[in-house]
């Protein structure tokens, strides 16, 4: 071979070699940290649209401060200032009586007081005693039942509902089972 030749040949292998080189050098590693770029820069922006979504909330509550502050004296004003389990428990078997239904378990939680009623998002003068329920009774009594619950003298929520079927002798309606899950609200 001629010595041009071999120094073409010397030139490719050298420009092959440097490309390379360059590739795992330095753009492999800026790719990199492109990516690690990228992927704070996703970051970054998922949490000002966090923030941007807080802040319209956040100054939507101050534009309508007054009306959230005389829903909450309203409220407060409906909350008795001490809770007694045991006259909402009979609150709760005369509903039952009333509707028909048959109240087959009633079991209270402690009360979310302090952090945990904050954490809870109550406000720090409100508390609340968990509950389940349960019941049994025709679809309309269960329905009538529900309803005496969502306009009990007590600040009631629910928070969870399930409803089955717990079977039917020959003839008979089918009975159902209601299980609440919920929370009763008073003054802390």
């Amino acid at each position: 071979m001629k010595p041009v030749k071999w120094f073409r040949l010397g030139v490719i292998g050298l420009v092959i070699v440097a490309g390379v080189a360059w590739y795992f050098l330095a753009y492999q590693p800026l790719q990199g940290k492109i990516s690690a770029a990228n992927a704070a820069i996703a970051a970054e922006q998922a949490q000002i649209a966090t923030d941007r979504a807080q802040l319209v909330a956040l100054v939507n509550d101050r534009r309508h401060a007054a009306s959230l502050e005389r829903s909450l004296r309203a409220l407060s004003s409906a909350l008795p200032n001490q809770f007694n389990l045991a006259t909402f428990i009979h609150s709760l078997d005369g509903y039952a009586t009333q509707d028909g239904v048959t109240l087959t378990q009633i079991a209270p939680s402690p009360p979310a007081t302090g952090t945990s009623a904050q954490t809870a998002g109550l406000p720090p003068q409100v508390a609340a005693i968990g509950f389940s329920v349960q019941a049994s009774g025709s679809y309309h009594q269960a329905v009538s039942f529900l309803h005496s619950l969502d306009t009990a003298s007590e600040v009631v929520t629910v928070d969870s509902l399930q409803i089955s079927s717990n079977g039917a002798s020959a003839g008979s309606a089918p009975k159902l089972l209601v299980n609440i899950t919920g929370r009763v609200y008073y003054h802390a």
